[in-house]
C-alpha cells in the first residue's frame, strides 16, 4: 500500500500471535485411566502459561505472586507436552 499514489505514513496494528497447538483429547482413554479432559486442561495450562498463583511473599510492605510453569527450555516443542503426565487422584 506504501508504493499507492495518495497512501502516506502506513501502519498496522497486527502482531505476531502467539504459537498455538489445538490438542483433542481422546476422552474414552482418560476415562480408562481415570482422568477428566479437565485435568487434563490444567495441566498443560500450568506447565505452558504462567497464571497459576501457588503463593505469594512479602518483602517491604510490597506483596509478591508466586506462580508456577515449566522453565523455558521445556516450553518450546510439542515434545515436551507429550512427555508431561497427569495422574488421577
Amino acid at each position: 500500500m506504501q508504493r499507492k499514489k495518495g497512501f502516506v505514513d502506513i501502519d498496522t496494528n497486527l502482531d505476531d500471535g502467539k504459537p498455538q497447538i489445538d490438542i483433542n483429547i481422546i476422552r474414552s482413554h482418560a476415562n480408562q485411566l481415570g482422568i477428566s479432559a479437565s485435568q487434563i486442561s490444567q495441566a498443560i495450562a500450568t506447565a505452558f502459561s504462567s497464571d497459576l498463583e501457588i503463593s505469594y511473599f512479602e518483602e517491604k510492605g510490597k506483596q509478591y505472586n508466586i506462580t508456577l510453569r515449566f522453565d523455558d527450555a521445556n516450553r518450546v516443542s510439542l515434545e515436551n507436552i507429550k512427555k508431561d503426565t497427569t495422574s488421577s487422584q
